[in-house]
């Protein structure tokens, strides 16, 4: 028997959102770092009205670029990670099978609900990862919880970031929002990089798992 799916192609894709995704994160730091350039500016008024705002064109320009390739760059993760946990979940079923474990669909959505979301997704992945390394393969890795921790505070670090954007008045409170969005950058990249491994390495796994055989065929076999 065979798997239900062959993992390396949407793990190769996946793996590589992920990179091009800490390169855009990378890439928001360094408009972010523009930013504090430029608030300073404005506070030691170290430009003329007209230079200040040739200033804000040009970097508002820039950072539209920028957020362009990082909502791509975000979607594409998305869309990969999300194909290739479904996938996961289902083959991890198949070398192991579990009636209480976290099925496909919700090793996906349990990203979108909010509170769990903390939570869930890491508990359905560890799920997957001993499904698909059945009971003589390697255990879940060590390092996974500093993935997941640091995947929690740099998404909840972006979103407090986000909202002070919006809300923001002054250069302070346009600095502290910029600064929350370069610590969410920090967490995030690493994050991403671990993320990717994690694929790789589950995708290793199931690539090398049989699928179980149960006792109805083992009986039309005889």
């Amino acid at each position: 028997m065979s798997m239900p799916y062959d993992l390396s192609k949407t793990g190769r894709v996946a793996a590589m959102f992920l990179l091009a995704y800490a390169a855009a994160e990378v890439l928001f730091t360094w408009h972010s770092f523009q930013l504090f350039g430029f608030y300073d500016a404005i506070e030691g008024n170290l430009l003329s009205a007209v230079e200040m705002d040739a200033e804000a064109a040009r970097i508002d320009g820039t950072g539209i670029l920028v957020a362009g390739v990082f909502m791509i760059t975000l979607i594409g993760c998305y869309i990969a990670s999300g194909m290739w946990i479904y996938r996961a979940a289902t083959n991890a079923q198949a070398v192991t099978p579990n009636p209480d474990a976290i099925g496909p669909g919700w090793s996906v959505g349990w990203f979108a609900v909010p509170i769990a979301n903390f939570w869930m997704p890491y508990k359905a992945l560890r799920q997957h990862w001993d499904g698909l390394a059945g009971s003589g393969g390697p255990s879940w890795p060590s390092w996974a919880i500093i993935w997941w921790l640091l995947w929690v505070f740099g998404n909840a670090t972006a979103t407090v970031g986000t909202r002070l954007n919006f809300d923001a008045q002054t250069i302070d409170q346009f600095r502290t929002a910029t600064t929350l969005d370069v610590a969410s950058s920090v967490l995030s990249i690493p994050a991403a990089l671990m993320f990717r491994k994690l694929i790789l390495d589950m995708t290793a796994l199931s690539a090398d798992a049989r699928p179980a055989t149960t006792p109805d065929l083992e009986e039309g076999q005889l």
